[in-house]
């Protein structure tokens, strides 16, 4: 099933690793929705999203925008 992303010092994103890329087991670059006026974008690997998948956690920093970045965490 698709995981929401748990996201640090939060203001109005949200971002979401779906079953289907999960199921694909490969690197992705996920967008983090317009929060505050400004979107981040967070890469994870191939080994992340499979931990992810596994039940066994992911976490990755998003890019900076807006002059921050936010710590993202599956699982």
């Amino acid at each position: 099933s698709d995981k929401s992303g748990r996201i640090s010092n939060n203001h109005g994103h949200s971002v979401t690793l779906t079953a289907a890329q999960q199921a694909a087991g490969q690197g992705v670059k996920l967008t983090l929705s317009v929060g505050a006026g400004h979107t981040h974008f967070l890469d994870l690997s191939a080994g992340q999203v499979q931990s992810a998948a596994a039940g066994n956690g992911a976490s990755g920093t998003s890019s900076v925008d807006f002059g921050h970045s936010h710590q993202v965490t599956f699982g």
